[in-house]
C-alpha cells in the first residue's frame, strides 16, 4: 500500500505540464527562443493548437502576446481567424504581434484586415502591417501601401517601400520616386531606391540615376547603385560609370563597381 501511494505520489510529480499550464507560464518569458513554455508549447505542435487559439482570449496581456508570437512561427490554420480578431484587440501590443503572425501565414485573406491595421492609429500597428503585407505580396494592398508612403512615421514609409518593391507592382512607381526625392529621412530614400529596382521597369532608372548622382548621403547613392543592377540598359550602366569613376565617397564607389560587375556576370549567363 505504501509502495502504491509512493509510485503514485512520483508518478505526479513527474507528470509534464498541460498546455494550459504552460499558457499561464507565458508572462514570465523574456523570449520566444530562450523560454521554456514556448519551447514545450511548439515542440507539441498541433497538440497544443487548442489551448494556444484559447489564449489569443486570455485576460492577461502578454499572454496573448506570447500567444501570437509562437502562432507566427507555427502558424496553424485554427488560428487564421482568431489572429484576425485579434487586430481589434484594444492593447496595441496585441494588434502589432498579431499583423505579424497574420504575415507569416502567407494567405491573402489576411490582405484586407491587414489593410485596415495600416490605418491603425498606432505607428507600431501600422508597422507591422506594412511588414506583414510585404510578406503576402498580395497586388490588392498596393493602393494602400502606397497611401502609407506618405505615413508621419518613416519606419512605416520605409516598410511600405519594401512591400511594394516585393509585389513589384509598376502603379507604385511614381509614389516610390516621389519618396525618392523628397522624404528627409535617408532610410525611407533607400528602400524607395531599392523598391525601384525590383520593380525592374526602365522609367525608374532616370530617377534612381539621379539619385545616385546628386543625392546629399553616401548610404543612399551606395543603395541606389546597388540597385540599379536589377535594370540593365546603356542608362543604368552610364550612371554606374559615372559613379565608379567620379563619386567622392569610396562606399559609393565601391557599389557600382559591384554592381558593374554583377551586370556583366548577368549577361554572360544569359549568353
Amino acid at each position: 500500500m505504501i509502495f502504491s501511494i509512493l509510485a503514485l505520489s512520483t508518478s505526479l510529480m513527474l507528470a509534464p505540464p498541460t498546455n494550459a499550464a504552460l499558457i499561464e507560464q507565458l508572462p514570465q518569458c523574456k523570449s520566444l527562443e530562450a523560454c521554456d513554455a514556448v519551447v514545450t508549447l511548439k515542440k507539441r505542435g498541433s497538440k497544443a493548437n487548442k489551448a494556444l487559439v484559447e489564449g489569443l482570449k486570455h485576460d492577461k496581456e502578454m499572454v496573448r502576446f506570447w500567444v501570437c508570437g509562437i502562432l507566427s512561427e507555427t502558424t496553424p490554420k485554427a488560428a487564421f481567424n482568431p489572429l484576425v480578431n485579434a487586430l481589434k484587440d484594444k492593447e496595441i501590443r496585441i494588434r502589432a504581434a498579431a499583423s505579424f503572425a497574420l504575415g507569416n501565414y502567407q494567405d491573402k485573406r489576411a490582405t484586407a484586415p491587414l489593410l485596415v491595421a495600416l490605418s491603425d492609429s498606432d505607428l507600431n500597428v501600422r508597422f507591422a502591417a506594412a511588414v506583414a503585407l510585404g510578406k503576402l505580396r498580395d497586388p490588392k494592398s498596393v493602393e494602400g501601401l502606397m497611401k502609407a508612403l506618405r505615413d508621419k512615421d518613416e519606419d512605416v514609409r520605409a516598410f511600405a517601400a519594401v512591400a511594394l518593391g516585393d509585389i513589384g507592382d509598376v502603379r507604385a512607381l511614381d509614389r516610390l520616386v516621389e519618396r525618392l526625392r523628397e522624404d528627409l529621412k535617408k532610410e525611407v530614400r533607400m528602400t524607395a531606391c531599392v523598391a525601384l529596382g525590383n520593380l525592374q521597369n526602365s522609367r525608374s532608372v532616370a530617377a534612381m540615376a539621379r539619385a545616385l548622382e546628386a543625392d546629399s548621403n553616401e548610404e543612399v547613392r551606395a543603395e541606389c547603385a546597388w540597385a540599379l543592377r536589377l535594370v540593365e540598359g546603356a542608362e543604368t550602366r552610364s550612371a554606374l560609370n559615372m559613379a565608379a569613376t567620379l563619386d567622392k565617397s569610396p562606399l559609393v564607389k565601391k557599389a557600382a563597381k559591384a554592381a558593374l560587375r554583377q551586370l556583366d556576370s548577368a549577361k554572360k549567363t544569359s549568353r
